[in-house]
């Protein structure tokens, strides 16, 4: 409390000397948004969608399904670094974007703003080949208090909610399948999906671009 004050103190006196003053998160215990270390490519990325992770049971669900799932070149090395992020879910979440462009260029991501409730991150392009096997995500620690994290590209903006979440559509994707049934946005934009009773969810996937 007294770190907070003091901070607060200087910041007012160098605002009357019309000095900038640096953005500082008071984010106990890291940073409001981090980029947790793992590798960009994998072709076992293919089998994840952007979704956000709240909890600890929903967290271990998700590396017990990893388990079962192919096409995985570094299963064991993603366990341990994403185990290595100690994510605290008293206070943060766990961010999947998965990332599809439009070239079979790599991408790589980089924060650019993170305010008090927002936060942005641009994905650009690299000169890296991408295998047409290849699949893209990034992965996030995200404060509790963040609500939004927008992803920002040359082909799209994507806005997720920092909160439970099943698939996050790009309004670019107009028809989908969800892992189960197939969907497509009718003219108001809501999606109109079939009802098929499926036991089990496969890997979601864009259909249709706009």
């Amino acid at each position: 409390m007294r770190y907070r004050i003091i901070i607060a103190i200087l910041a007012l006196v160098l605002a009357g000397c019309n000095v900038p003053v640096p953005s500082i998160s008071l984010f106990k215990g890291g940073q409001a948004l981090s980029q947790i270390s793992l590798p960009a490519v994998d072709n076992g990325y293919s089998n994840l969608k952007t979704r956000v992770i709240t909890t600890e049971k929903e967290y271990k669900a998700f590396l017990s399904a990893i388990d079962t799932q192919r096409y995985w070149e570094h299963k064991v090395a993603f366990g341990m670094k994403i185990a290595k992020a100690h994510i605290d879910f008293r206070k943060e979440n766990l961010l999947i974007y998965r990332y599809r462009g439009s070239t079979a260029k790599a991408a790589t991501a980089k924060i650019a703003t993170v305010a008090d409730t927002n936060a942005t991150v641009q994905i650009m392009a690299s000169d890296k080949a991408l295998s047409s096997s290849a699949a893209q995500a990034f992965f996030y620690k995200v404060s509790k208090k963040i609500l939004k994290v927008r992803f920002q590209s040359k082909q799209r903006v994507v806005t997720v909610k920092n909160a439970k979440s099943g698939v996050v559509v790009p309004k670019e994707c107009i028809a989908w399948f969800d892992g189960c049934n197939h969907c497509i946005r009718s003219g108001h934009g809501k999606p109109l999906c079939t009802k098929r009773y499926c036991k089990e969810k496969r890997p979601f996937r864009c259909i249709r671009w706009q």
